[in-house]
């Protein structure tokens, strides 16, 4: 897909989008161990919208993880809010909550997470079994989704003969394939070599370019350069 395509695919998708898919407003994370306090989130805001692929920078221990823990309804902050699809996480209850994680957020982790005991269609088939889906539909579905990663001829492979670069395109069509309003994408490229890393870099812009909010911690400014726009993070807090 050209360039053009997309930057007018994402505009579309930004038109249509009546409010920002996710906002964090002044969320603060404390955290209690042993008697003492740790501050890991400070007073952070931040929004993104449908269409839009931002990174997320900053060293470790900055408070990335804590962010993407909030926003995947994880956790909750300690004082603050978090808004997915407009609604606030700390107000729902748990069955409204792993409803809302099941249908409204996708998750690409940086060591893949793939189940070693099933094959690469039951693991991408996972999140729509979860949701009780027909096997018609869930069989029609994953092979869409593996098309989409260039990995329809991996169907029924077992994840310890995929190499780094396939395991990650197979997370990746697990993670979206409930077709999530965000996706968190934590280090995705951080285990690739360099043509796998730019692969899987353009799988999740093509995403954005569909209309799904897309927020990618990375330590890598290369990786930080394929997205709309770049939030820093130092000590817990948004700096830039």
């Amino acid at each position: 897909m050209s360039g053009s395509v997309l930057r007018n695919r994402q505009a579309m998708a930004r038109a249509a989008a009546e409010y920002d898919l996710v906002r964090v407003d002044r969320a603060t994370k404390i955290y209690c161990s042993g008697g003492q306090t740790v501050q890991a989130l400070a007073d952070a805001s931040l929004e993104i919208r449908a269409g839009e692929i931002v990174a997320l920078i900053g060293p470790s221990g900055c408070g990335k993880t804590t962010l993407l823990k909030l926003l995947g309804c994880i956790d909750f902050p300690t004082t603050g809010q978090v808004l997915i699809n407009g609604r606030t996480t700390s107000r729902l209850s748990d069955d409204q909550l792993t409803r809302l994680r099941r249908e409204s957020v996708g998750i690409v982790f940086q060591f893949f997470n793939l189940v070693s005991g099933l094959n690469v269609s039951e693991n991408v088939g996972l999140p729509l079994v979860l949701q009780r889906k027909g096997r018609d539909e869930i069989f029609a579905r994953v092979g869409a989704a593996l098309e989409s990663v260039s990995m329809g001829h991996k169907t029924y492979a077992m994840p310890s003969y995929l190499s780094g670069g396939e395991a990650q395109r197979v997370a990746i069509a697990r993670a979206v394939i409930h077709r999530p309003a965000i996706v968190l994408a934590d280090e995705p490229t951080g285990n690739l070599d360099s043509g796998n890393a730019e692969a899987v870099l353009r799988i999740l812009r093509d995403l954005a370019a569909e209309g799904q909010a897309i927020l990618l911690a990375t330590h890598s400014l290369e990786t930080a350069a394929w997205c709309d726009r770049t939030i820093s993070m130092r000590d817990g807090r948004i700096v830039a």
